[in-house]
């Protein structure tokens, strides 16, 4: 669908008017979302689009829409408790967040309903990144070939000592997969941040 601002001319038949609410509605439901970013009306900065052509969440900077996050892959849905992570089946890029503020990240916290029985050669890395600075949060990738998740447990990762982030900084976790590692079943993620 096109991706048009709609004028709504008032006329003696109501009918009409009645289409064209229709249709400006339609265009409202695909306004941010679509094969090309929006352009009219103009884009204004912090505005987010989802290209559905690469399975892409756009952010316009006041420039320029720039990538802030991608699709999971091999990713399915929970449809019993949606506020949860879907199972993370493959190697994954979890978006966290565009920071609103400077900040000292503390730790990552993650609960998965799987348990997982890992060894040297089926097991997970996981890695905190900044992707605004291209860097990575933990000296090491955490790797579930030492620590197994127990299912409904939390396992608390810590970052490297004072580890600052910045406003505007997009933070995601990167789960890497290694062979037959366990799949990971629905997960949710927390990141303790303390204001700086």
């Amino acid at each position: 669908m096109s991706q048009l601002a709609w004028t709504i001319l008032i006329s003696e038949a109501g009918t009409a008017i009645f289409e064209k609410s229709i249709d400006n509605f339609a265009a409202l439901t695909s306004c941010y979302s679509g094969a090309t970013p929006p352009i009219d009306p103009a884009p204004v900065a912090g505005q987010l689009f989802f290209k559905t052509t690469t399975k892409e969440l756009h952010q316009y900077d006041g420039s320029a829409w720039v990538v802030i996050a991608t699709a999971l892959a091999g990713a399915t849905p929970n449809m019993d408790e949606p506020s949860l992570l879907p199972s993370i089946t493959a190697t994954s890029t979890i978006p966290l967040a565009v920071l609103d503020a400077d900040a000292t990240v503390e730790s990552l916290e993650i609960v998965t309903e799987t348990t997982t029985f890992s060894d040297a050669t089926d097991h997970w890395t996981i890695q905190l990144h900044n992707a605004t600075q291209a860097e990575d949060l933990f000296a090491a990738a955490f790797d579930t070939d030492a620590t197994d998740f127990a299912a409904g447990t939390p396992i608390t990762i810590p970052v490297d000592q004072n580890e600052e982030v910045a406003a505007g900084d997009y933070l995601r976790v990167v789960f890497t997969k290694f062979n037959s590692a366990t799949n990971f079943g629905w997960t949710r993620i927390i990141l303790r941040m303390v204001p700086r």
